[in-house]
């Protein structure tokens, strides 16, 4: 992941509303780092356009969830699809191969 700012603003986590650039056609804001959570968890807000796909991969020391805010989200999880409207939550079991 690219971790040079894209967009600033008030309202984030350390005072900043800074935007990383993630994949092609995807933002990414931390809004709570897993440092200050003791490993425990992290949160991340991502902004996607339509098509925008991260690479199949899996987490071994962690859960992933998902809640969809707005528009629609397309989660692979294992050999399955979920097309996820507003409101859908999702988790993904450690080790489980998503994207």
């Amino acid at each position: 992941m690219d971790t040079s700012p894209s967009v600033e603003g008030p309202n984030s986590v350390g005072g900043g509303n800074v935007w990383f650039n993630g994949g092609d056609g995807e933002r990414q804001a931390i809004r709570v780092d897993s440092r200050d959570t003791h490993g425990a968890y992290s949160v991340i807000e991502s902004v996607a356009e339509p098509g925008c796909a991260v690479p199949t991969h899996r987490h071994r020391d962690e859960e992933e969830h998902f809640l969809v805010i707005s528009g629609r989200y397309r989660i692979a999880v294992g050999d399955q699809i979920l097309d996820a409207l507003p409101g859908t939550r999702a988790t993904v079991p450690r080790n489980t191969p998503h994207s």
